[in-house]
Order: structure tokens, then sequence, then C-alpha cells
């Protein structure tokens, strides 16, 4: 049985654009800019523990050129890491082109600290294949996967595959524990419907094109609750 290891649980808030000023201004009294600053958006800082604090570094090969994570791999190699997470692509790439598991396999071969795998984790045979290439990494970093596809994490420590019927079941609890929450936080039907659009974006191979374009052309919350229940229709 393949057991996943949980190196952090991760927990995400949205701010308002007052508060991100309120907090940039804090920060400006704690910490200079960087002048070498390109335009590059570093949205996470991540601390593994409390009391004896350890630092992770998660990754792209670089902004314009992969050869920028091999210049960066000698200063990463004399940090004191807990891990090191990588997605083979460039910034610029976003998440389109091809993956670079060419420069991937140098950092794997030449780094000092454990790895883990980020980048197109969609299916328990993704993982197998990174795990089979690469025997020596960490772990996986699932994203896109998990939005896409809720159920793989289970699948894969349960060494199971749920038919459509339970994974379109397993969708919908977690979509109704969502809606629940946000319909009690959120002020207004407009501000409750645009948030619970955005669950669905990923998910449209699952629930079948017709429910999908539904949801995405409802304007209230009525057409909305209307769309969902097309799922398992077709």
């Amino acid at each position: 049985m393949t057991v996943l290891k949980v190196f952090r649980h991760e927990y995400k808030y949205s701010i308002s654009y007052e508060e991100m000023l309120r907090l940039r201004e804090k920060l400006n009294d704690l910490l200079s800019i960087d002048r070498t600053y390109n335009g590059y958006m570093v949205r996470s800082l991540y601390f593994d523990s409390i009391n004896d604090i350890d630092f992770s570094i998660k990754m792209r090969l670089g902004m314009d050129s992969a050869e920028d994570a091999k210049g960066a791999l000698e200063i990463i190699n004399k940090a004191k890491l807990h891990h090191i997470t990588i997605h083979p692509r460039i910034a610029k790439q976003q998440y389109k082109g091809e993956i670079d598991y060419q420069t991937f396999d140098y950092i794997y071969q030449n780094c000092l600290h454990p790895i883990i795998y980020n980048g197109d984790i969609l299916s328990q045979e993704d993982i197998y294949n990174i795990i089979n290439i690469y025997p020596k990494i960490e772990g996986v970093m699932i994203g896109r996967g998990l939005l896409a596809k809720p159920y793989l994490a289970m699948e894969l420590n349960k060494t199971i595959r749920l038919s459509v019927s339970e994974r379109l079941s397993m969708i919908m609890k977690l979509h109704d524990a969502i809606y629940d929450h946000y319909s009690s936080v959120m002020q207004g039907e407009h501000q409750l419907l645009l948030k619970m659009k955005t669950f669905w974006e990923y998910l449209d191979e699952e629930i079948g094109k017709k429910p999908y374009k539904a949801i995405k052309k409802s304007v209230n919350i009525k057409k909305y609750e209307l769309a969902i229940r097309l799922i398992g229709s077709y």
C-alpha cells in the first residue's frame, strides 16, 4: 500500500486590497526591498514548524531560463533546509509547455536536500511514473490535480479506483461543505455566486460539459442551484 507523507497543512486566506496595503506597510518596516526585483510575485512563505523553525523552498527553474536553477543550486545546497519542492518549468511558462525533466534530473542528481516533485500530477499513474523515474525523491506535491480530481489522494492512499458515481458523490459533498461555509460568511448573493463558480474551474471533465456550461452561465443563485442538479444526469 502506498502511504502519502504529509509535510504540512496549508491554510490560505484571501485578503482585500486595503488589507494588502496595510500588511505591506508593516512589512516595509521589517524587510528591505529587493533591488533586483523583476516583477515576479512571491505568493507564499512556508514555516514547517513552530518551535525549532525549519525552512523549505518551493521553486521553479527560473524566470526566463532553466539555467537559473543550476546557478542557484550552489547557494541552496549551503542553506539549512528541510526540503525543496521543484516545479520543473520556468516562471513565464506558468502551467503551459513541456516539463523540463532534463534540468530537474540535474537538480535531482546534485541537490543535497530532500526533493519533492511538483507539476502535472493529474493521476495515480503520474505519481507512480515520477517515483519510478526518481526513486530517491521525498514525495510529490499535488496542486491542480486535486482541484481537478479531489478524490485523487484518497484513491492513492487506499489503492482503489472509485466509480464515476462515487467520484461525483465526493465532489458534491466537498461542494456542499464549501457552499454552506461561504453562504454564512459572504455578503450578498452576487459574491457567493462568483465564489462558487470558481469551485468548478478544473472540474469540467468530471461533471460533463453541459452542467459545466450551465454553471458558468448562471446569473443568480437560483439558476446556479438548478445547474448543479444537472451533474450526474448526462
